[in-house]
Formats: C-alpha cells, structure tokens, sequence
C-alpha cells in the first residue's frame, strides 16, 4: 500500500519551499490495512525538525513490516528503510536526519503502528 504526504517548509521572509510528496509503504503478505496521514500540510523553517505522522489502521505492531519512506520517483532509493527490526537504509542527503518518530506524546511506537518520519535539519536541498 502506498499513501502520499505532502509537505512544505517555509522561512521567515515568506519564502515557502515545496517538497513533493513523500511515499511510505510496508510489506506483508495477505496485507489488508491502510495508513493513515493527516490531509493538511506541515509548516517549518528550515533548519528545524519535523515529524511526518503516519500510523496504521487498526493499529497493528508495525515491527515485523518492512517500511519504506520514499520520494515519488525514489522507491529504490528510500528516504528512509525498516525492515528486519532496524533501519536498513537511508539516502544519503537524509543521513544523520531522518529516523522513526513518535507522532505524540501517547503514541506506543512501532508497537502501536505508528511509522511516522522524522526529518531535521530542514533544507533547501530537500526541495525536489
């Protein structure tokens, strides 16, 4: 399954850069679920942190799924890759940035299905 998050960044002078949509998907076979994402964007300057909330419905321990966060045209090259109960990879312009987030407070983590993403040290690179 797959589900696009869209998102942009902006900067004090009312600069907004546009991010394309982050992909995430996960793989388990005889999967029925779906994942859920709020439908409004997420605002930030650059240089600050972000988490991208993403959970599954029902919530379902997400730790056995493989989860990959990718760009649109990036599957092969993911933001972000879980699988095996750890992360397997990052792209490299999201190394030391992006990891597997709580999307609150109350969140019970990959146990709960929450799979949301984490980004820091928002950049104009990031724009696609």
């Amino acid at each position: 399954s797959r589900l696009n998050h869209r998102y942009h960044f902006s900067l004090r002078r009312n600069i907004i850069v546009r991010i394309l949509p982050f992909l995430v998907s996960w793989t388990e076979k005889g999967d029925s679920r779906s994942v859920l994402v709020p439908g409004e964007p997420i605002v930030a300057h650059v240089g600050s942190t972000v988490i991208v909330p993403c959970w599954t419905s029902p919530p379902e321990n997400a730790e056995a799924l493989e989860i990959r966060w990718y760009r649109h045209d990036q599957f092969n090259n993911p933001v972000l890759l879980y699988n095996h109960g750890k992360i397997q990879d990052i792209q490299e312009c999201f190394r030391n940035r992006s990891s597997l987030a709580l999307r609150s407070d109350q969140s019970g983590g990959l146990k709960d299905g929450d799979v949301s993403l984490r980004l820091e040290k928002l950049t104009f690179q990031d724009e696609d």
